[in-house]
């Protein structure tokens, strides 16, 4: 975007055109990030409008110090966890003092066909995730939109545990204050996503290189 420091001086003054030209130039960028908390595309587009309502709301408050894109990150990341904290009745809920294992039955529906194409050969709930094979995974040479695929089958609670903690770089005691759960429960969901995506990306990593799968992984 051409002239930031003046387009942001002008959203002050709520400028339509600046204000424009903001949305024009981050609005991709700000959905995208709304995707990996609400899902589904329309209800990001929705949160997207709502992060910049916010934005121009709120932007007097932007002193410059710091990239504007991170600020407006900030926004967009606690708008769609307010959002997804909003509607946890619709969403699929687990209490992690239940046994549970990340696989197709705890999917959201809209995955339900995604990972259904992968379960012809193997059953994720029999892999180990402490036996697997990581020369096969790296070998199976994953791109940018595979693992993006991978994080998004994961179950809302766990998805956004991770995403929060490896992609927004918060710490367990933001991500507790965020959702409003346990500190512990945020470590236990941690752990457990990790454990779900090595346990998908085995499977993958298996179907890509070509090795003879098995019903058991020892």
């Amino acid at each position: 975007m051409q002239d930031e420091e003046l387009i942001i001086k002008n959203c002050k003054k709520y400028d339509s055109k600046a204000q424009r030209l903001v949305f024009e130039a981050y609005a991709p960028y700000i959905k995208g990030i709304c995707m990996r908390y609400v899902f589904d595309k329309a209800e990001a587009a929705d949160v997207t409008q709502e992060v910049f309502l916010k934005a121009f709301d709120k932007i007097k408050q932007y002193q410059g110090t710091g990239s504007f894109k991170a600020w407006l990150r900030s926004i967009a990341v606690s708008t769609a966890i307010n959002h997804y904290n909003a509607n946890k009745k619709h969403n699929l809920h687990l209490d992690i003092d239940e046994e549970v294992v990340i696989g197709k039955n705890n999917l959201v529906q809209e995955n339900q066909d995604h990972y259904n194409s992968f379960t012809d050969d193997i059953d994720i709930s029999d892999i180990d995730p402490d036996k697997i094979d990581f020369d096969i995974v790296i070998k199976a040479g994953f791109t940018l939109e595979e693992l993006q695929n991978a994080v998004m089958i994961l179950p809302d609670p766990f998805r956004i545990v991770f995403n929060l903690f490896y992609i927004e770089s918060y710490k367990h005691a933001e991500i507790a204050e965020l959702l409003g759960i346990d500190e512990n429960t945020s470590k236990t969901r941690l752990h457990r996503a990790k454990n779900g995506m090595k346990k998908h990306l085995y499977k993958l990593s298996i179907q890509k290189v070509g090795k003879e799968p098995c019903k058991k992984i020892i």
